[in-house]
């Protein structure tokens, strides 16, 4: 059964549904994401789903479908994965960083300003055309996020609305490279963000009286 899929190729017809996300996120001592925020959105229907904090952690699973007919979608999806792991929900079958597929589809191009040729979101959307958060406005909601435990009426209104906007100039992202987009690569390329997302939450396993040697006798090696 095929499923029709409003701006992508005929390709993506195989999902059910197509879900575009985004969490808003601070670190805790160890690096790992403490999840403050997430919005969903449904490519095809517009379904809208937003979360706090608090009923992030009263969730056992994520609040959309994650089986073998969805598609989840988030731009530098690696940090969104984290955040299922740091909650304890089960990860989604299916995963497409666009943050890849945009790379993939700007590799070898001389992009003036772009540097190392990783573009964040908003320069992704600057890339395509698309309509997009002022930088500075971002950046400084974000230092709000990472820099406090709580927020004020006006600051959780900034947050959520941010929230929303990332899901919507992703999805619009989404749209806009689709047709370069190999998606059995794709697909493959988000199994290999589910496994970045364990090592960054296990970490480098260290031979530590092996490190002390080397740290001893650094200089000589150099």
């Amino acid at each position: 059964m095929s499923y029709s899929s409003a701006g992508l190729p005929s390709s993506f017809d195989r999902f059910r549904e197509i879900w575009d996300h985004d969490f808003e996120f601070r670190q805790d001592g160890n690096h790992l994401p403490v999840p403050t925020a997430m919005f969903a959105k449904e490519h095809r229907t517009g379904t809208e789903i937003s979360m706090d904090r608090a009923q992030l952690l009263a969730s056992k699973r994520a609040p959309f479908d994650i089986g073998p007919h969805t598609l989840v979608t988030s731009y530098s999806i690696v940090a969104e994965l984290s955040c299922f792991r740091a909650l304890r929900w089960p990860m989604p079958r299916n995963v497409l960083c666009t943050y890849f597929e945009t790379s993939a589809a700007i590799n070898g191009l001389n992009i003036t300003g772009l540097t190392e040729k990783r573009p964040k979101l908003v320069e992704a959307c600057e890339l395509f055309g698309i309509p997009h958060i002022d930088a500075a406005d971002k950046a400084r909601i974000v230092n709000t996020i990472l820099t406090k435990d709580e927020y004020s009426p006006e600051e959780w209104r900034e947050i959520v609305s941010m929230n929303q906007r990332d899901v919507e100039q992703e999805a619009a992202l989404f749209n806009k490279i689709a047709h370069t987009i190999d998606l059995p690569a794709a697909l493959f390329r988000g199994r290999y963000a589910k496994a970045v997302v364990d090592m960054e939450h296990n970490g480098i396993p260290i031979d530590v009286e092996y490190l002390h040697e080397l740290e001893a006798n650094w200089q000589a090696l150099r």
